[in-house]
């Protein structure tokens, strides 16, 4: 499907925003990670807001390298970072996957679902233990 011009313009600017945050990213020993990550994906031909939304969704990546990933992706996408991870969080059925998608929402940092995570995180513990 071909974009108008304004839909081109309008993804492209946020492209190039989400690609300075990397760029900062990249200078952190922390960050790394995540900034190789994103540059093995688009190597394999994801797209970067692509690239990050996998990143976000897998649970085998980390936390901290998904709420990374979910913190980057929020410049373009808002508070869809967040309802993606809560969807994610309520399909899951092991309990290693749940602990590590209410991390990832509270690393991410959104009010919305920092409070969530924390909710989450703390009664998820206190139901499973």
């Amino acid at each position: 499907m071909k974009c108008s011009g304004i839909t081109h313009h309008l993804r492209l600017r946020i492209e190039r925003k989400l690609r300075k945050r990397l760029r900062r990213m990249r200078h952190d020993k922390v960050h790394r990670d995540l900034v190789r990550t994103v540059q093995r994906y688009e190597r394999d031909g994801l797209r970067l807001d692509r690239a990050l939304r996998t990143i976000v969704t897998d649970h085998d990546a980390g936390w901290f390298e998904r709420g990374n990933a979910a913190r980057v992706l929020a410049i373009a996408e808002g508070k869809g970072v967040s309802e993606r991870l809560l969807k994610q969080f309520f399909s899951q059925q092991g309990k290693n996957e749940l602990w590590e998608t209410a991390l990832t929402l509270e690393q991410l940092g959104d009010l919305r679902s920092a409070t969530g995570g924390r909710w989450l995180a703390r009664h998820w513990r206190c139901s499973v233990s």
